[in-house]
């Protein structure tokens, strides 16, 4: 049974089925800036040196974003994702996952949640608009059977963010949307959506922004990685690099280890000298032992 706000379990959406219903997250379903999701992902880096490298730089941007923030929305929100260079791509989805549940989820506005659920369950295409990393939003689209969303998404190289984020950009509200906050209903009409976004000029990218809650596959890559200088084995044989060799064996009297003589002593009919070295113990000799 779904839980209480949730959706997860209920009604899924009817993909393509009717128009499209835009939802903006910020002001409807929960109030949240763009700093403090950037700041969770920076407090929780991988390393103790990378963790205060990353937070001197949060500390620098909180100085620095009010002026870039009224100088330029989409500016400002370009240059607070710089500070997650370098984080992999695996570490950000798990930390935006735990972001939702831990942060987020305990936030959410139940009359809001109560609204998109029944718009959900009203088998409306309802498409999540929020200023978030899809890292974030993507877990919160899921919990309430939406299956798209439009989100601001980081470029990955070799799996790393290189700290530029994809366009289109979606950027934060006006510095007077806190006046309207409040309304439990997010449905925003498409033309008030296109203005608020700055997409006026170019309204296609509304659909070329739109995310699936589906996780894209990772591209697959070879398991083994080689270096520079390493030399390549074309053939390995276990036989013909035990010939003619003496051969000290050490842990013996153990289970695994006899079984390994035996083995050896059996299907090893090479020449080779086998030595085996056995520790004394409290309770018999090491010759009793073996």
């Amino acid at each position: 049974m779904a839980k209480a706000g949730s959706n997860s379990k209920g009604v899924l959406t009817a993909a393509g089925a009717g128009p499209i219903t835009y939802w903006r997250v910020e002001g409807s379903l929960l109030e949240l800036g763009a700093m403090r999701p950037v700041g969770f992902f920076t407090w929780n880096a991988q390393s103790f040196a990378e963790r205060w490298a990353r937070r001197a730089g949060m500390a620098a941007m909180a100085l620095a974003r009010p002026f870039a923030y009224f100088a330029n929305r989409t500016f400002a929100t370009r240059f607070l994702h710089t500070l997650l260079r370098g984080v992999s791509c695996d570490r950000l989805d798990l930390l935006g996952e735990e972001y939702f549940h831990y942060v987020l989820k305990p936030q959410l506005r139940r009359e809001a949640c109560d609204k998109l659920i029944e718009a959900v369950r009203n088998d409306e295409r309802v498409v999540l608009v929020g200023q978030l990393l899809g890292n974030i939003l993507r877990p919160l689209a899921h919990h309430f059977g939406v299956e798209s969303f439009i989100a601001n998404r980081l470029e990955f190289r070799d799996g790393k963010a290189t700290g530029r984020l994809l366009d289109p950009i979606v950027r934060p509200r006006g510095p007077l949307a806190w006046i309207a906050s409040g309304d439990t209903n997010g449905r925003v009409p498409h033309e008030k959506l296109l203005s608020q976004l700055g997409w006026t000029e170019k309204p296609e990218q509304l659909e070329s922004a739109m995310q699936t809650t589906t996780r894209p596959a990772a591209p697959r890559g070879k398991s083994v990685a080689l270096f520079g200088e390493t030399p390549r084995i074309e053939r390995l044989s276990v036989r013909e690099n035990l010939a003619n060799r003496h051969l000290l064996l050490i842990g013996v009297t153990g289970f695994i280890g006899k079984v390994w003589l035996v083995d050896l002593l059996e299907n090893r009919s090479s020449r080779n000298h086998r030595h085996s070295m056995r520790s004394r113990s409290s309770m018999a000799e090491s010759s009793g032992r073996f």
